[in-house]
């Protein structure tokens, strides 16, 4: 699974209703899951892997719901008004280092912890663009036919 699939799978859940900063439980199981396929750790078995996992994720998402509680959205996501890949990278690298400081993942190291965080503050993002009517500008492919020209 890509991470475009996933955001395509985040995007479609059930609860759009909700604003888009809030992660629901079906969208914590679809992060959870993914995170389960791209980040191993050893000795542990698929089953056990996806518990640390969802535990993860909700470690991160409530963390990131008190970032948005507390700063309010238009803080949170400034940065972002722009579509450039570069740019929401950058965000989400600064974003997910400040995040990482606060919390702590047991049985991750901080590498798989920042990898996590930057993963759901991507997907955040580009929820948030689309929530502007952005959509986010692939920059490597941007001007270029079929993507290889």
């Amino acid at each position: 699974m890509h991470k475009k699939d996933i955001v395509h799978l985040y995007s479609q859940t059930e609860e759009l209703k909700l604003p888009f900063h809030l992660i629901s439980k079906s969208q914590r199981l679809v992060f959870a899951s993914f995170l389960n396929a791209v980040i191993d750790i050893p000795i542990l078995n698929e089953a056990t892997e996806q518990i640390i996992f969802m535990k993860a994720v909700d470690v991160i998402a409530d963390a990131i719901e008190r970032q948005l509680e507390k700063m309010g959205t238009k803080a949170f996501f400034e940065g972002v008004t722009e579509a450039g890949e570069t740019q929401v990278d950058l965000w989400v690298h600064a974003t997910a280092t400040k995040i990482n400081e606060k919390i702590d993942v047991p049985m991750l190291n901080e590498k798989q912890e920042q990898e996590a965080i930057e993963f759901v503050l991507h997907a955040m993002a580009e929820r948030f663009l689309a929530s502007q009517g952005k959509r986010k500008i692939d920059e490597k492919k941007k001007g270029k036919m079929f993507g290889f020209i």
